[in-house]
């Protein structure tokens, strides 16, 4: 948390997303994993971002926490290149 509050006070803003979400349940051993879109703001714009994570909870008491999470930034395409003709002019 301290991270956030700290990229917060130098003016990121962060949006998270989770979608795709697959549970897993086998005896006393739960997963789940997903895929969490947003993005990343500060003062030079917007970048769109995603994230494959999975997190595995324990039962603590009368509630479960999160005891295990692993996220793995999803690299963004590459820009198209637009065509040029053989003169180096872009084509129409």
């Amino acid at each position: 948390m301290a991270l956030i509050k700290a990229q917060h006070a130098a003016g990121k803003r962060y949006e998270w997303n989770v979608s795709e979400p697959d549970v897993h349940i086998s005896g006393n051993t739960a997963w789940i994993a997903y895929v969490n879109k947003g993005s990343i703001s500060d003062a030079s714009g917007t970048m769109p971002q995603q994230w494959l994570e999975i997190g595995l909870p324990a039962e603590r008491g009368r509630h479960l926490e999160i005891v295990f999470m692993h996220s793995t930034r999803v690299p963004s395409p590459p820009q198209e290149t637009q065509s040029k003709s053989p003169h180096g002019l872009p084509s129409h």
